[in-house]
């Protein structure tokens, strides 16, 4: 297993703490992650060797740059592991997550009771008839009108296809 360090708290919460990020952070997250042989730690900037020559600018010399710090060598040495918890700068590349809130009505209204009540074939007849439902009749006026209306196309089907039709209801 490999120890590796780095002194960015935002960094090292990205790579141990698996969330959607944006696209950039997310790529190179992946890529840290599939190191499987790597655990990260955090170390202070101080200590950081790879910092070295962007603080001092000056690298030949340095021990920090070439040993490492004094700890590194003795495992029981190490400075504790810090806990990383999400920040503004981590979260400033979080990906944006939206949540949607369907909402579905239902309504009913006479045709829906017709289907039920009745056959789909009958409730289509019944809501064609020339004179329809109105919603100011009762239940029983409905029916009635329902039953007058499918009497006259019964009869208006015989009186079209004729004598051989005249025991059949279509209804």
């Amino acid at each position: 297993m490999k120890n590796c360090r780095l002194d960015s708290t935002v960094a090292l919460h990205w790579i141990r703490c698996p969330d959607e990020y944006k696209q950039s952070v997310s790529n190179r997250v992946q890529k840290i992650q599939a190191q499987s042989d790597v655990v990260w730690h955090h170390v202070r900037t101080s200590n950081n060797p790879a910092d070295v020559g962007s603080r001092s600018g000056e690298v030949t010399n340095h021990a920090l740059r070439w040993n490492g710090p004094e700890w590194s060598s003795d495992k029981a040495c190490w400075p504790p592991d810090i806990v990383t918890n999400p920040t503004q700068e981590s979260l400033a590349e979080a990906k944006a997550k939206q949540d949607m809130v369907v909402v579905a009505v239902v309504v009913a209204d006479k045709l829906d009771d017709l289907v039920e009540k009745f056959s789909q074939w009958r409730a289509i007849r019944v809501t064609c008839m020339d004179n329809p439902i109105h919603p100011e009749f009762s239940l029983q006026e409905d029916q009635e009108a329902g039953r007058t209306a499918n009497r006259r196309r019964n009869e208006e089907s015989r009186a079209l296809l004729g004598k051989e039709s005249a025991g059949t209801s279509y209804c």
